[in-house]
């Protein structure tokens, strides 16, 4: 369907306009002032006009002269507005934003492994906020401290408590502590409080030595090309995910291997190529699965640090001496 986007202000307040009224174009001009009846909210911040909408125009209203106006949707950078997390959180397009960490997740491997997930919550000058990383982003090393910009975040609603959430174009990159941004205060904590993804913060989680003594089996196989599918296996030439037939550059590894930890020994884990990478610091060959093979078995013992999850998946990988 065809529409049109405006952006509309009221007081300290905006909003992004989708009319699918084509026909009322000519109708809207900047600085005049409208009344949209029985418009179709889309969050706080974002209305569609559709054919049961009335429009009236409407005596001018006050706009606070600090009010920063986005720009159109169709006019947002690639990487998304800069703006404060208070004002990405309700913004109906994508934003980059910067601000201090306060609080790390643990890495967490979802869809069978091949997905990490890992949260933040951050603070700037305005506020904080709760942001999702995903793949790579969410495999990088955050410390409470740090201070990072994040690009092409949208804000989203996730068990009934508003967050930022990254995308396949997302960078996330480390700068320079120039915010003098104060830690937060208990009030402002409050509302994570209840968050589980922070009730164990890696600040507060110890990790173990562990040793990869011996491979069971391995497995390397062809993914989907899109991201979107996280590196979903190809079945008989075919994405289970997107039916796509198009596999990606990089294939895929599981491997079953033999571990030792705090006295315990030749326990069984599975581990997927990223995992396995970061605990050995190098990248594992993936053109044949017999080169795989002994390139993981020439390899051993493999030592490295972290953590092991109740479902045997291992996160917070470090190999630091």
């Amino acid at each position: 369907m065809k529409y049109f986007n405006l952006v509309c202000a009221e007081n300290m307040k905006t909003y992004h306009v989708r009319v699918y009224l084509t026909g009322k174009y000519e109708m809207f001009k900047e600085s005049m002032t409208y009344k949209f009846k029985n418009a179709v909210a889309k969050g706080e911040n974002e209305l569609w006009v559709t054919k049961d909408t009335t429009i009236a125009y409407a005596v001018p209203v006050t706009v606070h002269p600090s009010l920063q106006i986005p720009p159109l949707p169709e006019d947002v950078p690639p990487q998304g507005v800069v703006q404060d997390l208070p004002s990405a959180l309700k913004s109906p397009s994508k934003s980059t934003v910067t601000g201090k960490i306060v609080k790390v997740s643990p890495l967490k491997q979802v869809r069978d492994g091949t997905l990490s997930v890992k949260s933040l919550l951050m603070k700037d000058n305005d506020g904080l906020a709760k942001v999702c990383l995903f793949s790579k982003n969410a495999e990088m090393n955050y410390e409470e401290g740090d201070v990072v910009q994040i690009t092409s975040v949208y804000p989203k609603q996730f068990l009934n408590m508003p967050q930022l959430t990254t995308t396949s174009e997302s960078r996330c990159q480390f700068i320079p502590n120039t915010l003098n941004v104060s830690d937060p205060t208990s009030e402002e904590l409050k509302a994570f409080e209840n968050d589980t993804d922070f009730l164990n913060s890696t600040s507060d989680i110890s990790t173990k030595a562990i040793t990869l003594t011996d491979v069971l089996e391995a497995d390397v196989y062809e993914i989907c090309a899109k991201q979107g599918c996280h590196q979903k296996k190809m079945i008989k030439g075919q994405c289970p995910v997107c039916g796509g037939q198009e596999s990606a550059t990089e294939k895929n590894i599981r491997a079953l291997f033999l571990y030792e930890s705090e006295g315990q020994k030749d326990r069984k884990i599975t581990m997927f190529k990223g995992a396995i990478e970061s605990a050995m610091n190098k990248n594992v060959p993936t053109t044949d699965k017999n080169e795989t093979l002994m390139f993981l078995i020439e390899s051993l013992p493999i030592s490295f640090s972290g953590c092991i999850s109740a479902s045997n998946i291992v996160y917070n990988i470090n190999t630091d001496a």
